[in-house]
């Protein structure tokens, strides 16, 4: 099958010419990744977390303890965190924040 019949080249070719794409899962090494926080006294801890929700990576984890998941607040796992800002965007409460 050729890159044609299988959609690599029509899907490039929907983009201009000289357009770079740039991807958020390129290996960390050697790259600067923003660094993501939780502000745990502005965060309402809710179960359906919605910064959780958005993240790409699934980069922010309920910390353990409590009666449900995030009962006790949310960290960061930094392994997989790649600094997109996605979660802040999505926070309603402002608790994620990013730089």
């Amino acid at each position: 099958m050729t890159p044609a019949e299988n959609g690599h080249t029509v899907a490039c070719n929907l983009y201009p010419v000289g357009y770079i794409m740039s991807f958020v899962n390129r290996p960390r090494k050697g790259r600067h990744v923003a660094v993501v926080t939780i502000d745990a006294s502005t965060c309402d801890r809710s179960p359906q977390c919605p910064a959780r929700k958005a993240c790409p990576r699934g980069a922010i984890l309920p910390i353990t303890g409590g009666t449900y998941p995030g009962a006790q607040g949310y960290m960061i796992d930094r392994e997989r965190c790649t600094g997109c800002a996605v979660c802040a965007l999505n926070c309603p409460g402002g608790a994620v924040r990013v730089g």
